[in-house]
């Protein structure tokens, strides 16, 4: 045999062993296997390294256990169906196996497999990696792709289009794709000849990230979180390639994609929007090699803590440059001094956990996990373990992937006590705290300089104690406009009147156009986002441009609006949310613009008492005010409010923000919860001793490599294309981040329901048909121009055989407060009253919950009256209005 191909020539051998078509074809699958993997290498009869066909075996595993009949093969040409890993339900396929082309659909494969290796062939350079890689890179993310490309120029009389990404990788247990499959086969190919599972994670997220005054903010600190996520999985990604990731799947992730594309390898540039999302969790799990795994976790970290310092370096120097330029002098030692122990200590406070476990001998392993079982015979997890030990049994022969169900929670205990030991380190914060977060100094220069800097600007203020500089000096920060010939940093609408920012608050605020954009990682409006007026505001405002559309009243406000704030130089853009920015393009010329100036002027400005002269003078420190300008302005909004008052349409001061989570995510991931084994065999299949006795109803499937992976996929197929349409195409909401079991929005209240119920019915893959999106059985469909996609979702409840299964759930809480709420507090009255206390607490899980925090609105009827929640199902109690589904 050759064992001395590099490692991405045996992760290619592996991929390609199992052909995708195996479950249509399973006859002369080994053939047509090899046959790809000459193409891919451009060989006749090339010899299969040792490592490839062990990978393959062990991928098998209980994935695909040795004790099905192996004369049953046949059964899905039978009836081509798909069993849901994560429920049980049967998902039939149109498919009619007789009418395929056999020697057609073989040279499709071949023909696919030839172009991917000619485009890598063709886009090779010099400082690319190494040919194999980018093969193998481009197999893994293209393949499906491809095939369906080559399928419509070839014009088989039966295509299967969408269908190729769902075929099952063994017939007789159709219950994950070939490609799940042949992605764990590579990962141990490259892991072999000793193997480990290790899992990775940053402690403290939620400190980093909520951290907010402004929708952008939360929405920075949860993306810049997710990036730095991707620093970590990339070192393993590029080390070890990206199929070692079981946890989250990253085929299709639109970083990922942004990488792969860096690489010269062509998968379909991101959309911003999707880029947008931040979709990748604080925690991984990979398959790797035992002697990598310390290097690995360590180089992750460096990779995670030194991209976190070249953005804050980036925003640094803008900020720096703005300063010299605007202000006329130096930042000093001070500013140095505490810019690096902000930045330094960010992340490694936060904390960096991982543990692994190797795989080693399946006896050892099974007897290392049984003496961390409760000594009780009957505890759960003992007769979960029992379960096992009768299906090991049943196995002639153990193999690695066997094991995977107890190496995954043995790994995951040692995670939990490595957490349980958290390094600690007290640094000091002095002086005063960043209005933001509180927690650390605000940045500024050292005090001597300041007191220099004033005094031939402000005589009055060289002999001042140090807080009225600080606040001096981050209020001449605010002002600075920034010139964009120069390339110098706008800090005006930026920094908000009487903010002063500690570094890690100031990154955040600044890193999108000092180094996002920059890098174009990320490239869209210039640093605004939608407020929270906004938000609250959008429904009016698309129901005012479909009644008044371009000209007459919304042009007189538009016009009079516009003057009188860029008179006094008043920051007033904000973009709109995306519903509305698609509105406009169903305008031309002079409407279009007139509509797009209305969708661009923030929400606030709706309402007559944000122009009062005297708040206006207090907010933005306007002493000349031009009354003329202004009554002009507060005029048009009156006549517009009156004119869309006739049709029944206001504008509203309140929006909520939506948090979901998973119930008990934890117990799926470790595999406590599953379906019947024998669900996942396919109906035709006939087992010689059935799995479940006469007292019993047999046991649960383990959890496999194929099947943890296919729970990922489920949670990202949810994330990256249920979500985002819901939220921001169908109504008029934001959303923030969407990682697959938890997700945060911000929507208008009139549109919080339906999108509650749709993101409800998606996560859990219930019925559901909207537009664009179907769901049903734990399988989602979405319709983009020509194509059409499946994707897998989590499994729904049903009732199998007259046994009852729950399937995954989530729960959803909500709360509804006016735009000028403090935004961290109505994060905090989401995610933990509305959602953790009450839906899942109190309700019991699998419910939602909406909060209220009491302002002027009193009673139920106030609330019903002022359309806030106009839903007469809802019941009132206490502070918070509840409701379970």
């Amino acid at each position: 045999m050759n064992t001395s191909g590099c490692l991405w020539d045996k992760k290619i051998e592996a991929y390609l062993l199992d052909p995708p078509d195996i479950a249509l074809f399973p006859d002369g699958a080994e053939t047509r296997g090899r046959e790809l993997i000459d193409r891919a290498f451009g060989v006749t009869s090339r010899e299969i390294s040792s490592e490839a066909q062990e990978a393959h075996e062990i991928a098998c595993g209980l994935d695909i256990p040795p004790f099905l009949p192996a004369n049953q093969k046949g059964v899905f040409g039978q009836e081509p169906l798909l069993i849901h890993p994560l429920s049980g339900e049967k998902y039939r396929l149109p498919i009619k196996i007789g009418a395929l082309e056999t020697d057609k659909i073989k040279g499709i494969l071949l023909e696919a497999v030839q172009k991917i290796r000619q485009e890598v062939e063709g886009s090779q350079k010099a400082g690319m990696d190494c040919l194999p890689k980018r093969l193998f890179l481009s197999l893994w993310r293209l393949f499906a792709d491809k095939i369906r490309v080559q399928e419509k120029e070839t014009k088989i009389a039966a295509p299967l289009g969408p269908y190729w990404d769902l075929l099952p990788a063994d017939p007789r247990i159709p219950s994950h794709s070939i490609w799940d499959h042949s992605s764990i086969a590579a990962a141990f190919a490259g892991a072999l000849p000793d193997p480990a599972i290790i899992i990775f994670t940053v402690g403290s997220a939620q400190e980093f990230v909520s951290s907010a005054r402004r929708t952008q903010d939360f929405w920075m600190g949860s993306f810049m979180l997710s990036f730095l996520m991707w620093e970590a999985i990339r070192v393993f990604a590029e080390e070890c390639g990206p199929d070692c990731l079981v946890y989250p799947s990253l085929k299709g992730q639109p970083l990922v994609d942004r990488w792969l594309w860096e690489k010269g390898i062509p998968v379909p540039s991101p959309t911003v929007p999707a880029l947008q999302i931040a979709n990748l969790p604080n925690m991984f799990t990979a398959i790797v090699p035992k002697a990598k795994v310390q290097v690995l976790a360590a180089n992750a970290k460096e990779a995670m803590i030194g991209k976190w310092k070249e953005i804050a370096g980036r925003v640094k120097a803008e900020a720096e440059k703005a300063v010299s330029w605007e202000l006329g002098f130096k930042m000093g030692e001070e500013w140095e001094k505490i810019w690096g122990r902000q930045i330094d200590d960010l992340l490694p406070k936060l904390g960096f956990f991982w543990a692994s476990c190797p795989w080693g001998d399946p006896t050892e392993i099974l007897q290392a996990y049984q003496e961390v079982l409760p000594p009780d015979d009957e505890a759960p997890a003992r007769r979960k373990f029992q379960e096992f030990k009768k299906i090991i049994e049943r196995c002639a022969e153990k193999n690695y992937g066997m094991m995977y169900p107890l190496l995954s929670p043995l790994a995951s205990r040692a995670l939990t006590a490595r957490k349980n030991l958290r390094d600690f380190e007290q640094k000091e914060e002095p002086g005063e705290k960043c209005t933001l977060c509180g927690l650390r100094e605000a940045l500024h220069p050292g005090y001597p300089e300041l007191r220099d800097w004033v005094r031939e600007k402000w005589p009055s203020l060289q002999n001042a104690g140090d807080y009225p500089l600080l606040r001096k000096f981050w209020e001449e920060l605010s002002r600075i406009e920034g010139k964009e010939k120069d390339d110098i940093q706008k800090f005006k609408g930026r920094i908000r009147r009487g903010e002063r920012l500690c570094s890690v608050c100031l990154t955040k605020r600044l890193a999108l156009e000092a180094y996002f954009e920059e890098k174009k990682v990320l490239n869209f409006d210039r640093h605004l986002f939608p407020s929270t007026a906004s938000i609250a505001t959008a429904p009016f405002k698309r129901e005012v441009i479909k009644e008044f559309r371009g000209e007459g009243l919304l042009k007189n406000y538009v016009e009079s609006v516009r003057k009188f704030l860029d008179k006094h130089r008043i920051f007033y853009p904000s973009s709109p949310v995306p519903a509305l920015e698609a509105l406009k393009d169903e305008f031309e010329g002079k409407d279009k613009e007139i509509v797009g100036s209305f969708l661009r002027i923030d929400g606030d400005w709706l309402f007559e008492e944000s122009f009062d002269a005297d708040k206006i003078k207090r907010e933005f420190r306007i002493m000349d005010l031009d009354e003329k300008s202004r009554g002009k302005a507060v005029n048009a909004l009156k006549e517009l409010r009156n004119a869309a008052k006739e049709k029944n349409i206001s504008p509203s001061r309140y929006y909520a923000v939506l948090a979901m989570d998973g119930d008990k995510m934890g117990n799926w991931v470790a595999g406590h919860f599953a379906p019947l084994y024998e669900w996942m065999f396919h109906p035709q299949l006939k087992l010689s001793q059935p799995l479940n006795s006469s007292n019993s109803t047999g046991p649960t499937r383990p959890l496999g490599p194929a099947s943890h992976m296919a729970l990922s996929s489920a949670l990202k197929n949810f994330a990256l294309e249920m979500t985002r349409p819901v939220v921001e195409e169908m109504h008029c909401g934001k959303l923030i981040y969407a990682g697959g079991d938890d997700l945060l929005a911000f929507v208008p209240v009139t549109d919080l329901l339906p999108v509650m119920r749709k993101i409800r019915s998606l996560f859990q893959g219930c019925s559901l048909a909207d537009g664009k999106i179907r769901a049903g059985k734990g399988w989602g469909e979405v319709s983009r121009g020509s194509e059409d996609k499946n994707f897998l979702l989590m499994g729904e409840a049903h009732n199998r055989d007259g046994i009852e299964f729950e399937g995954p759930t989530a729960s959803l809480g909500a709360a509804v407060v006016h735009e000028s709420h403090p935004l961290s507090l109505a994060i905090e009255e989401a995610f933990s009253r509305a959602m953790k206390d009450h839906a899942k607490e109190n309700l019991g899980r699998d419910a939602f919950a909406i909060v209220f925090p009491l302002l002027d609105i009193q009673s139920l009827d106030q609330i019903t009256q002022a359309a806030l929640i106009p839903d007469p199902i809802l019941t009132y109690a206490k502070n918070y209005i509840m409701i379970a589904l």
